[in-house]
């Protein structure tokens, strides 16, 4: 795991070294709708394809916040894979929440062997602070989506798998 880890730095490194891309096409959308409270976040996968996670309604979804060049995200990523296998009943997203993830997401998602979905905002709008999904302090983060698409909690700090199935239990 520490190789791998070590590796995907170095990766992300070499690339944000490398030169120039091109600025980053705002086509994405992250809003938390205002009328029933629900949650509507438009979000961009590895293959550049959008999806909304609103289209989740009547399933729990867990988001999860990342950096791809945090070693703490990195380090979360299998616990948070272990929990996904034994419960599939969730929806589990692994969302980057850093400028312009798109170069340093495949890399990641693909170095630490990542089996949920992996995305990104293309509009930058969920960034530690204030964002439209709530308080972002820290990555990584949790947010648990209720089936109606409401949330339903919020945490920034790294958890087992354990933890994780003790924290989304349903109350």
């Amino acid at each position: 795991m520490l190789a791998r880890t070590a590796a995907v730095v170095g990766a992300c490194w070499l690339i944000a070294c490398g030169g120039g891309s091109s600025p980053s096409e705002s086509i994405g959308r992250a809003r938390h709708a205002e009328t029933d409270g629900a949650v509507s976040l438009t979000l961009t996968d590895l293959n550049g394809s959008q999806f909304d996670v609103a289209e989740f309604r009547g399933r729990r979804v867990l988001l999860f916040l990342f950096a791809t060049f945090d070693l703490t995200s990195h380090a979360a990523v299998e616990p948070l894979q272990q929990f996904a296998s034994e419960h599939a009943e969730l929806k589990v997203i692994g969302i980057a929440v850093q400028p312009d993830p798109r170069e340093f997401l495949a890399i990641f998602a693909s170095a630490l062997e990542i089996e949920f979905d992996v995305a990104y905002d293309a509009e930058n709008r969920i960034l530690p602070g204030l964002s439209e999904i709530g308080q972002v302090n820290a990555v990584p983060s949790y947010v648990l989506i209720e089936p109606d698409g409401t949330i339903a909690k919020q945490v920034s700090r790294p958890m087992n798998a354990a933890a994780l199935a003790e924290w989304t239990a349903a109350p």
